[in-house]
């Protein structure tokens, strides 16, 4: 949390940490992954909290023989804005579940998680913060604009959806005072 070279450089070893941590342990939840990080900063000694979503896409097998591979996606949040899950037909979903407390602030915390099925040709958006809050604007209301916003492209080509949704979601509230990403990712 914060706007400053310090903000900075921790979440860059947060980021790290997150990613060694899961590529460590690959048969982990996201939410076991969450616990060991949060565990790490309290053993190491990193008093900063930072939010964040750690997800992952599940590839299921069909129920018989020659039936279609399914996905679905798992994720746990510490106390980040939710998943946007985007169908194909473009009706658009904010991904629902206890955002949990931010990293670094009850190491102990139980972490919990939530499953959802990828429908053919949805899209799962992961983004910052920074893209949906402004100072003095209802996050709720800026939730729902981000949801048209995707749900009116949902069969864009995955580099025109992401342009298209910052572009107007900046325009729509003025320069963001934080920093902006958005992540794209679709279900075949």
């Amino acid at each position: 949390m914060g706007h400053d070279a310090r903000a900075s450089a921790v979440m860059g070893q947060l980021r790290v940490m997150a990613r060694t941590t899961a590529w460590s342990f690959p048969d982990e939840s996201p939410a076991q992954v969450l616990s060991r990080v949060d565990h790490a900063m309290a053993g190491l000694g990193v008093t900063s909290m930072a939010t964040c979503v750690v997800a992952r896409v599940e590839t299921v097998p069909g129920t018989r023989p020659g039936a279609p591979v399914r996905h679905r996606l798992r994720w746990t949040s510490a106390g980040h804005p939710p998943p946007l899950l985007v169908r194909a037909d473009g009706s658009a979903e904010l991904l629902g579940q206890q955002p949990g407390v931010p990293l670094g602030v009850a190491p102990d915390a139980e972490r919990t998680e939530a499953v959802v099925d990828l429908p053919p040709g949805a899209t799962v958006l992961l983004y910052s913060d920074g893209l949906v809050e402004r100072r003095g604007a209802c996050l709720g209301a800026r939730l729902r604009h981000l949801a048209r916003a995707a749900g009116r492209r949902a069969g864009a080509p995955l580099g025109e959806l992401v342009d298209a949704v910052v572009a107007e979601m900046l325009d729509d509230a003025g320069p963001a005072r934080d920093d902006v990403a958005l992540l794209a990712v679709r279900a075949r």
